[in-house]
């Protein structure tokens, strides 16, 4: 999967939330990303489910690839298909303190 530029529309004009972003996830891996916040933990799988088109937000350049079909230009039907049984994602909320190290 590679995602190159992701873009949301806010009032003050275009902001550019991911640049040059490359990521490969293999058949039954998990990924948990880490890190400061505002750094893209959440933006990037977001943006692979194409959920940040709810956001005002966009792929403005390059391609996420599931196997072999390019998630950037499928409808959000056809997306929505893909959406828990080819792609997931868990989302954490702070309270409840999710472990992903119990998944491993």
């Amino acid at each position: 999967m590679n995602i190159y530029t992701v873009e949301f529309h806010t009032k003050k004009g275009l902001l550019q939330a991911l640049d040059n972003v490359s990521l490969t996830i293999r058949t039954g891996e998990m990924v948990c990303p880490n890190g400061e916040s505002g750094s893209g933990k959440t933006i990037t799988p977001k943006s692979i489910m194409r959920l940040t088109d709810y956001e005002n937000g966009r792929i403005a350049q390059g391609q996420i690839r599931l196997q072999y079909i390019d998630l950037t230009v499928l409808s959000q039907q056809e997306l929505s298909s893909l959406r828990g049984k080819k792609m997931a994602m868990v989302f954490q909320e702070p309270m409840s303190a999710f472990d992903p190290v119990m998944w491993s």
